[in-house]
């Protein structure tokens, strides 16, 4: 479903470039509405002001205003980071206003720099690794106050045997990436809290040590009030985005397309901070 309309508009621009590059007067085929049929949304280019009057399916408009337009709606497949993907079960349509960070479903994570021990430094890729993985990028800033207390609340969920992170596959699915403020030995004390004991088990952890206006946190733009939550799929695209402590909708999200996962034996192998194979589960979730 989504990967029919994705190419659709890839197609599309492609015609759209082609045709300003060469100077041509082909028309261009509209086919991007294709996929809309098997239930994907179309993604919509938001109009952000005169004097462009963004040009609509087979309108012509002169040269420096097609650039223009053109630009604006696909600037970031000119810059190399692809067409976003229309919403679906795997990129749900969000409350702008409730999401605590600016980017969108749909598109490529971004990969800023960051610090991946006190004596490496690399990039947020690198902690993401593997495409049998759904990454849980845990957005902490200096892990304090209402911060804490909502990745508290995460950190608890990932031992709930009823929680998605038990039921659909634990660490053998998914792939926790911590990225603080807090310099190592700081994280070290925090970490050392009960609290955080099984999330600290489980989790990567990464230093967001760059410069306030140049860190992962002002890239993604995360709510230094809140904390983030953000699942991104095997492929690196952004899936959901929540609340540290809106635990349960992470579960309706994965709940959509995950199958849950049989208990696996008496002797707990595989099982996810289980006891006697209690909490335990096996295999990889397959999408349906």
């Amino acid at each position: 479903m989504e990967r029919r309309l994705h190419a659709a508009n890839v197609v599309e621009l492609s015609g759209k470039y082609l045709r300003y590059c060469c100077n041509s007067e082909e028309p261009v085929p509209h086919t991007h509405e294709q996929g809309k049929d098997l239930g994907a949304e179309a993604i919509e280019h938001a109009v952000r002001g005169k004097p462009y009057g963004f040009a609509k399916p087979g309108e012509k408009l002169p040269e420096h205003l097609y650039l223009a337009d053109y630009y604006h709606k696909y600037g970031a497949f000119m810059l190399g980071l692809d067409v976003a993907y229309g919403k679906s079960k795997l990129f749900p349509r969000q409350d702008e206003a409730a999401v605590p960070v600016v980017v969108d479903n749909g598109v490529r994570a971004p990969n800023p720099r960051v610090s991946l021990d006190s004596g490496t430094t690399g990039y947020l890729y690198d902690v993401m690794k593997g495409a049998k993985y759904f990454h849980l990028v845990v957005f902490a800033s200096s892990i304090e106050g209402l911060v804490k207390q909502n990745i508290q609340r995460f950190a608890q969920s990932l031992s709930d045997p009823a929680g998605f992170y038990s039921r659909y596959g634990g660490r053998e699915v998914f792939n926790i990436v911590v990225v603080t403020k807090r310099l190592p030995f700081e994280i070290d004390t925090v970490m050392a809290e009960p609290e955080f004991r099984v999330l600290k088990e489980v989790a990567s952890i990464v230093y967001d040590d760059q410069p306030p206006d140049e860190d992962g946190h002002t890239m993604w733009g995360v709510d230094h009030g809140t904390g983030a939550v953000v699942a991104v799929r095997p492929d690196l695209w952004v899936g959901r985005t929540v609340r540290p402590d809106q635990v349960d909708e992470l579960d309706t999200y994965f709940s959509d397309f995950l199958i849950h996962q049989a208990k696996k034996g008496v002797n707990g192998v595989n099982g996810v901070n289980g006891v006697n194979g209690v909490n335990g589960v096996n295999g990889h979730a397959p999408a349906h």
